[in-house]
């Protein structure tokens, strides 16, 4: 941009900062246009720089914030509600948790380990008692 117009600059004005900052767009948009599958790419197609491709991704992807926040009480009310279903397996059960705090981490709500402990432990059958009880003496999550 000129900054004495605020309009683009003519080609034949380019600096050498003004051609690599043109070549680091040109790439990075070349990339963003080989990612995505064919939907997502004609979303982007028109777009001219790599500010403007990465606004629509995102906004595709995240939502705004109003959005955002949405997903995170409807995310968080299922780890909220979250509890081992019939004939499930523990490695099921965990697949399940880390999907679900991986979704609520990619929204920007993290947890510690031990919460996430504290919510599996009591969401296990009667069978586990036992294995329960034994690692919650241990590292007293009583607490």
């Amino acid at each position: 941009m000129d900054p004495n117009t605020s309009l683009p600059k003519r080609e034949d004005y380019y600096t050498i900062e003004d051609k690599k900052k043109l070549s680091i767009n040109d790439k990075v948009l070349n990339i963003m246009f080989c990612s995505p599958d064919s939907t997502e790419f004609g979303r982007v197609s028109a777009c001219k720089t790599t500010k403007d491709t990465w606004e629509i991704l995102q906004t595709t992807h995240e939502g705004t914030s109003q959005v955002k926040e949405s997903n995170i009480e409807i995310l968080f009310c299922d780890y909220e509600l979250f509890e081992m279903k019939t004939r499930e397996s523990i490695i099921d059960i965990y697949k399940r948790l880390s999907n679900l705090i991986n979704n609520l981490n990619g929204l920007g709500k993290s947890f510690e380990t031990l919460e996430l402990v504290k919510k599996i432990l009591p969401s296990l059958p009667e069978i586990w008692t036992k294995t329960v009880t034994a690692i919650e003496e241990s590292k007293d999550l009583t607490k």
